[in-house]
């Protein structure tokens, strides 16, 4: 069994397709084959080798090797969905009386389990800073930081350099999820922080047609940690749809190089629209997160949010009037997708929580695709002339 080392002066783009790969030299595969056997002849001496799928499989570890390649960590694990990898990481972080700061606008379900089910379990939250000013809700009781690059569904973009360095100053550990920025536009290791999560379901597999997730950590002991607590909690993926995630990663530079120009496109469009009332894109001058965009991200993702002018049935009056754009809740696959976010995504939180991030009810957030952006664009002006 080979699993290839990357060559040493290979740009991120090479590495990231070959870099992890496993090559059989008997049959000379190229493409790294579905392993679906759940157990294996029992690895005398090597308490690490493989022998139940519930703990990997060779399938599995492709896509391990290649996200701690690609995120730049020493080890990473791959989970069922990206809930899989936020919640087991957490968990084996967190003990009862430690605390927690996160921020109010994280995604939706994130929210929720942090707040409802890590609260039920008499861990402390602190929720109550937003972008900047998680910086100053980190104290000297601090254990674990949890952040988003790019938030849901307003795109602010915390100080992350900034909230790394006070969490290094108390000793707490930072979680980043990277999943909007992706590590084309930001890797988080490179700044300090200890694991970096994904949502594999969006950008990484990159076509709408698979679950998954993965955390990649800096240390190898919390990594070996990690995987673990999966072994014990059971969020172990299934290999066909790891081997989705794989393929997916060998086009993810090309395919979020296109987002990100896409998306600037449509946001600069929305912005001059009579019947739209504020865009939120983080490559916007007037996006209350630029600065910070400017200063740490390559690029600012596929996702762009807009509210438009008159309440929330104008909102989903323009979501239904959709041809090429889908309505759905999820993002970063080729496929457009319109979502209104209060309905949607952010059902789960309170009103009172929701009308304080500014999550309003003529708000919706768009995903662009890999469509043609005048189709796009296009689509966009004909729903919006139905209000």
């Amino acid at each position: 069994m080979v699993f290839v080392e990357p060559e040493e002066g290979w740009n991120e783009e090479t590495e990231v397709i070959h870099g992890g790969e496993y090559r059989d030299e008997e049959t000379g595969s190229i493409v790294t084959p579905i392993f679906v056997s759940v157990i294996y002849k029992y690895p005398e001496g090597n308490p690490y080798g493989y022998k139940y799928a519930r703990n990997s499989s060779p399938t599995i570890e492709v896509l391990e090797r290649k996200m701690a390649y690609v995120e730049k960590g020493s080890d990473a694990v791959a989970f069922s969905s990206g809930m899989a990898a936020i919640s087991t990481t957490l968990l084996t972080l967190l003990k009862p009386g430690d605390k927690i700061v996160t921020s109010k606008d994280i995604y939706g379900t994130s929210y929720e389990f942090i707040t409802r089910f890590l609260g039920s379990l008499n861990v402390r939250v602190n929720e109550n800073g937003i972008a900047d000013s998680v910086l100053e809700q980190i104290d000297e009781d601090t254990k674990v930081v949890f952040i988003e690059t790019i938030s849901n569904p307003l795109l602010l973009v915390p100080p992350v350099d900034e909230v790394i360095k006070r969490s290094r100053e108390v000793g707490a550990k930072v979680i980043v999820d990277n999943t909007f920025a992706t590590p084309v536009n930001f890797m988080p290791l490179k700044y300090g922080a200890d694991i970096v999560v994904h949502s594999a379901s969006k950008y990484l597999g990159g076509h709408n047609d698979v679950l998954g997730g993965v955390a990649v950590t800096k240390d190898r002991k919390i990594g070996m940690s990690i995987r673990n607590s999966r072994r014990l909690l059971g969020g172990v993926p299934d290999p066909h749809q790891v081997y989705f995630v794989i393929r997916g990663l060998k086009t993810l530079f090309v395919r979020v190089k296109h987002h990100n120009e896409a998306a600037l496109e449509v946001a600069k469009f929305l912005k001059d629209h009579p019947k739209v009332e504020r865009v939120y894109y983080p490559c916007l001058p007037d996006h209350p997160s630029y600065k910070n965009a400017k200063r740490l991200l390559r690029g600012c993702g596929g996702v762009v949010s807009f509210e438009v002018k008159g309440n929330g049935m104008d909102a989903i009056k323009v979501m239904k009037a959709v041809k090429v754009i889908q309505r759905t809740a999820s993002l970063g696959g080729v496929e457009s997708i319109i979502t209104h976010p209060a309905t949607m995504t952010h059902h789960t939180l309170p009103d009172e929580v929701r009308r304080e991030l500014g999550i309003n009810d003529n708000l919706l957030r768009l995903s662009i695709g890999l469509e043609n952006v005048d189709d796009i664009i296009n689509d966009l002006d004909q729903a919006l002339s139905k209000i």
